[in-house]
């Protein structure tokens, strides 16, 4: 059943996020024609043009996901949803599920995009400093090390996937019938008392790590990042699956549609 929720969902989506990927593509293609002809007039358009469109490409995706919890779940659609023969954490599940599928999508296409535009940059500066910026860029990843970056990678998916989930969990408590006004305030509120309760949570795990057996700053700096990314991560994880299985219950037990 879950298969066939993701399916709905699925189609549900993709037409606004194959949306914004399309214009994340288009717009390195002419942002790169820009840089290759060298011409500061089309490239400063594309530039502004690229920031215009990366702030409404995080506001739709945002609101999407947004919309999509809590209209498919709380408004009018709850009602269909509701005398389906599923559990609400099938439900819950799958939106999450393709929530992070398109997370994924539009987090490498942005990537790629990145990588694209840099290295047509690269190309068309002089040869000395072509030259610096690449070799300045080795010298850290051997420096500093691989593994970082993964540690980085893997973060930056269980920090997606944890605000996924407190937006599911804050609009599930907004919703509670005992909150009846002010529920969209309650909602802000929570979201980021959550964010500060994760950080401080981190921030004291962290502090119990100490380093003083290292003497130089590299090691300072690999050990500390593995660290951070060790505690960050299982914070991470942790917190997903209370925030899930906490909305999944309060959507099933707690709740009622409009």
């Amino acid at each position: 059943m879950i298969l066939q929720l993701m399916k709905y969902e699925m189609k549900s989506t993709y037409r606004i996020f194959l949306t914004i990927v399309i214009s994340f593509i288009l717009l390195t293609a002419l942002l790169c024609i820009g840089m290759i002809n060298q011409n500061p007039i089309l490239l400063n358009l594309f530039s502004l043009s690229s920031v215009v469109i990366g702030i409404a490409a995080f506001i739709a995706y945002f609101v999407t996901i947004l919309n999509r919890y809590y209209k498919n779940l709380y408004g009018r659609e709850g009602y269909l949803m509701r005398t389906l023969p599923v559990k609400g954490w099938q439900l819950v599940l799958s939106k999450f599920i393709m929530a992070m599928f398109w997370s994924c999508i539009l987090g490498i296409t942005v990537v790629l995009c990145v990588m694209i535009t840099l290295q047509i940059g690269v190309w068309m500066a002089p040869p000395n400093y072509s030259y610096t910026l690449w070799a300045l860029l080795k010298e850290f990843i051997y420096v500093v090390g691989g593994n970082i970056l993964v540690y980085f990678l893997i973060a930056v998916f269980c920090a997606v996937a944890e605000s996924i989930a407190r937006i599911y969990f804050v609009i599930s408590i907004a919703y509670l019938p005992v909150i009846r006004k002010w529920n969209v305030l309650v909602a802000i509120v929570l979201f980021f008392v959550i964010d500060i309760a994760e950080t401080f949570l981190v921030q004291r795990i962290l502090d119990g790590m100490t380093m003083d057996g290292y003497t130089d700053i590299i090691t300072i700096i690999k050990q500390g990042g593995v660290h951070f990314g060790y505690v960050f991560v299982a914070v991470s994880i942790v917190l997903t699956v209370l925030l899930l299985f906490c909305s999944s219950y309060i959507l099933e037990k707690k709740t009622s549609v409009k």
